[in-house]
């Protein structure tokens, strides 16, 4: 029996009153708008769309004291706005009884959804249309897990490298041909929440340190030097440190101002703030983090109840952020999601892309959203239609947006489609970043290989930090005499880079004493 439960009682003088109530305190011109709250959702801890634009809400029902009891008594819901006004007017149950779910992945044809207390993965599928998973499958099967409710893993997201990250673990896997790889990396600090940027640097959160692993992709190294922060970034108003922070997303999409795009916003659920960080370089490609306000936050509140968990670009352009609004020690009955919009920008339109042909698709990597260009590529690897394959060349070959090049290149990768002439044009194209993402897909020839390293010598000459940090980075896996020649050639080339030499001296410190990553 069809199970579709229609809430229709968004009016705009109940939304504007709920809004009202204890509202956060942003800078002029920015605004929170409330696009669902109890009884649609009730403690929502993480929302992922579709690729449809369908908007699936993991809610932690129960209390958080009953998590040790392996309660399954949560779910994950499928919100829908049908009438275009941006509230989220539809709510579907769409996965129900399940142990505290913390990660949500929408593929093609299902959501990979995974529970607290074990690590395996599931495939949930709606077979019949209705909007509520009828089928249920292991997509991975990784045994039971221990420990508390905050130290386990969460994220699932696909990353431009077409590789899927998690966060507390020590591997990512590859989806390739309905096969499921798992692949070792080096552990990670993250906690709750994971975001990559427009290059697909994946991006960590640890509750007590804020953002981590955000300089180099953290399967190369974790090294962290200590001028990475700018002074003071980890001390709160009414704190000496971070306490909770968690809920990172690098915002990428294109309905807010341009400054905001690539800063990354965070929240500590703690203090009841979300923070804006932006990430400058210095000539030498030292990054340093930095507040955006300094001696203040992006979102301040009083409520005590204000309680932001998580946060993501939209479909719509938009930042989404969700506010658990709950006692810890009691069961939620409340919560909130809302999209942050700024007055100088509308809200974009909702997607169709589980409908539209691998054609189609490749049009939306010229989108100038991330989430667009993001789940267009997902996509495209995971129909492995070759027919498409011209239509990526011809975006990478001459598209003026060197974003866009970049997911052609990637999913050109996914669709294993790097021939030498994609190769030559991603390492002669004029953004550094194409040359640094062309020297990570270089890598599985070069580590079978040992002879292909000769062809990257041209590239020591390179003055990009980021094609001279790729470099370093990827030699680091298969050390031995070549590789250090040329690691050497990089050095060379730019003496007075101190930066350089310093992540040289612990990337060769840490190939000593561990096995290079794989």
């Amino acid at each position: 029996m069809k199970l579709v439960l229609t809430l229709l009682f968004f009016t705009t003088s109940w939304v504007v009153a709920q809004a009202a109530e204890a509202v956060p305190r942003l800078p002029a011109g920015y605004s929170l708008e409330l696009v669902a709250s109890a009884p649609m959702v009730t403690s929502p801890v993480l929302c992922v769309w579709d690729g449809n634009g369908r908007m699936y809400v993991a809610q932690w029902q129960a209390g958080l004291h009953d998590s040790a009891t392996k309660n399954a008594t949560c779910s994950v819901v499928r919100l829908e706005d049908t009438n275009g006004d941006g509230l989220m007017d539809e709510r579907t149950l769409f996965a129900s009884n399940l142990t505290f779910p913390r990660m949500i992945l929408p593929l093609d044809d299902c959501i990979l959804i995974g529970e607290s207390h074990t690590n395996d993965i599931f495939a949930h599928r709606d077979t019949d249309g209705d909007g509520i998973a009828d089928e249920k499958t292991l997509w991975y099967q990784g045994g039971s897990r221990e420990g508390h409710i905050f130290e386990q893993p969460s994220g699932l997201i696909w990353a431009i490298d077409n590789y899927i990250y998690t966060t507390r673990n020590d591997f990512r896997f590859r989806f390739t041909n309905g096969q499921v790889i798992k692949e070792n990396t080096l552990p990670n600090r993250g906690q709750w929440g994971l975001t990559q940027d427009n290059y697909g640097k994946v991006i960590f959160c640890d509750a007590k340190s804020g953002p981590v692993h955000w300089l180099f992709p953290h399967t190369y190294t974790d090294w962290f030097p200590h001028r990475a922060l700018e002074n003071g970034f980890q001390k709160l108003p009414l704190s000496n440190s971070f306490t909770a922070t968690c809920g990172q997303a690098v915002f990428r999409g294109d309905r807010l101002p341009p400054d905001f795009q690539n800063n990354l916003v965070f929240s500590d659920s703690t203090a009841r703030i979300t923070r804006r960080a932006r990430i400058d370089y210095d000539a030498m490609g030292r990054p340093e983090m930095r507040n955006f306000y300094p001696g203040s936050e992006f979102i301040r509140s009083a409520d005590p109840h204000f309680q932001p968990v998580n946060a993501a670009t939209g479909p719509d352009g938009t930042l989404y952020l969700i506010d658990r609004q709950g006692n810890r020690d009691q069961k939620a009955k409340t919560g909130r999601i809302y999209r942050l919009r700024h007055q100088n920008f509308k809200p974009g339109p909702r997607p169709n892309m589980l409908n539209e042909t691998s054609t189609q698709l490749a049009i939306h990597l010229t989108h100038p959203n991330g989430w667009w260009r993001d789940e267009a590529q997902k996509l495209l690897v995971l129909k492995n239609d070759r027919s498409v394959i011209p239509a990526l060349r011809k975006l990478l070959f001459t598209h003026k947006n060197p974003l866009t090049r970049l997911h052609a290149l990637w999913t050109l990768e996914g669709l294993d489609a790097i021939e030498p002439d994609v190769m030559k044009a991603a390492f002669d194209d004029t953004d550094p970043h194409l040359r640094a993402a062309m020297i990570r897909i270089f890598e599985p020839y070069f580590l079978a290989e040992s002879d292909a390293l000769l062809s990257l010598t041209d590239l020591t000459r390179e003055k990009a930090h980021q094609v001279q940090t790729q470099l370093l980075l990827s030699l680091s896996r298969i050390p031995g005499e070549k590789s250090r020649a040329i690691a050497g050639a990089v050095l060379a080339n730019d003496r007075q880079n101190t930066f350089l030499k310093e992540l040289d001296q612990h990337l060769t410190r840490r190939t000593k004493i561990n096995q290079p990553v794989k």
